[in-house]
């Protein structure tokens, strides 16, 4: 897998929030200063249910937030 993060970088970060899947979240709700992109794939041949993805073993990210939402495609 991969992840990486656009942020800092005002213009990138404006220029990326309408190519999201979901640009408004709600009336209330509205995204930070980050977007974190994380994609990977399990190998079709060898995956099961309880395969791990290959790269970084399995691990909790300290990030500081009021909430997060992500969007799955399989």
């Amino acid at each position: 897998y991969c992840s990486f993060l656009l942020q800092k970088d005002r213009s990138i970060l404006k220029e990326n929030l309408p190519k999201l899947p979901i640009q408004q979240l709600s009336s209330d709700w509205s995204h930070g200063d980050c977007i974190w992109f994380f994609f990977g794939r399990n190998n079709s041949s060898s995956s099961t249910a309880s395969s791990p993805l290959e790269g970084r073993t399995e691990h909790t990210d300290s990030v500081s937030h009021d909430g997060t939402w992500h969007f799955q495609l399989s």
